[in-house]
């Protein structure tokens, strides 16, 4: 099951990650150049959809981070059974269980990178490059 909804999911939750790198990245250059124009009327309008965007994004990477702390909980809960004083044909069930659960479940963007709180933080840090890229670029 975790498996069909990362494939559901994944390239879904690609183009929303590069998409939402892109629209902070050009949002926050049209706000630089319009402040910098003394255009300041589309500022509030500017900070909400940022903050729509970045709400979105925070809410798939709790969904990512909360699937993969519960994986890790259930791979802990298989470990501290007493799965070594059960029958043998139990114990071979829980050990091939114990060993499918050491590879966490996660939503997963096309593949590449499983959605955390770190994920959220890398969008930023990117974004902020890249606007950094498209100023130094557009002012010269």
């Amino acid at each position: 099951m975790g498996e069909s909804i990362e494939e559901a999911f994944s390239e879904t939750l690609l183009v929303h990650l590069v998409g939402a790198t892109s629209l902070v990245c050009i949002l926050g250059f049209q706000l630089l150049s319009n402040y910098s124009k003394g255009q300041n009327a589309d500022i509030v309008t500017f900070f909400v959809f940022i903050f729509l965007v970045f709400l979105v994004l925070y809410a798939h990477c709790v969904v990512g981070e909360s699937l993969v702390t519960e994986s890790h909980k259930v791979c802990e809960a298989y470990y501290d059974c007493k799965w070594y004083e059960m029958p043998n044909n139990i114990a071979k069930c829980l050990i091939l269980c114990m060993a499918r659960s050491q590879k966490p479940l996660g939503l997963t963007a096309g593949k590449f990178g499983t959605f955390c709180l770190s994920t959220l933080t890398d969008v930023v840090k990117t974004a902020m490059a890249y606007l950094s890229v498209l100023r130094s670029f557009l002012a010269v």
